[in-house]
């Protein structure tokens, strides 16, 4: 049953109408199992764009200074599994993943395979692997370490894949 749901699953992957999501995803070598769960979350992507374009809106910060913040790459990436919950409860602040954890878990396994024993490069080649490798070689070089490594490149990373699926599709 197994083999008989993977081959239907690229089936339906290599349907027209995804290729070039397909072709995205690729690049960051996304494998066989997580290719399909990102294309149920990231499909159809033009609902984070109003009218073609990413919902940018600008708020100050505690200090009065006026920031960039963009609420359709935040609801990305939320829907991949990268988004905070902060919970307050008198003087105990907590922070807590949101959004999919299924997705966070297959990134988060995604980036662990994807890392040399070295820890410091990453196995993914092309462009967008010049990028990543960049990004992991200044976390390493910065003195990130463990889970906080990942979860910062995993944030740097859906970023990249969301500049890549805004400038391609």
């Amino acid at each position: 049953r197994i083999h008989e749901i993977s081959k239907q699953i690229d089936e339906i992957v290599a349907l027209p109408e995804f290729s070039s999501y397909v072709q995205v995803l690729e690049d960051f070598q996304f494998g066989k199992k997580v290719l399909p769960l990102m294309l149920t979350q990231i499909i159809p992507f033009e609902q984070w764009l109003i009218e073609g374009k990413p919902f940018i809106e600008w708020e100050q910060n505690h200090k009065g200074v006026w920031q960039k913040r963009n609420r359709s790459l935040r609801s990305f990436q939320s829907y991949l599994g990268l988004s905070y919950t902060i919970k307050e409860s008198g003087d105990k602040k907590s922070k807590k993943f949101g959004g999919s954890d299924l997705i966070r878990a297959h990134l988060y396994m995604w980036c662990v395979k994807c890392l040399e024993k070295g820890g410091a490069s990453l196995k993914v080649e092309g462009e967008v692997g010049a990028k990543l490798n960049a990004k992991m070689v200044s976390l390493a070089d910065g003195g990130v370490r463990g889970t906080d490594k990942i979860t910062r490149f995993l944030f740097y990373a859906t970023r990249l894949l969301w500049t890549e699926l805004l400038n391609r599709i």
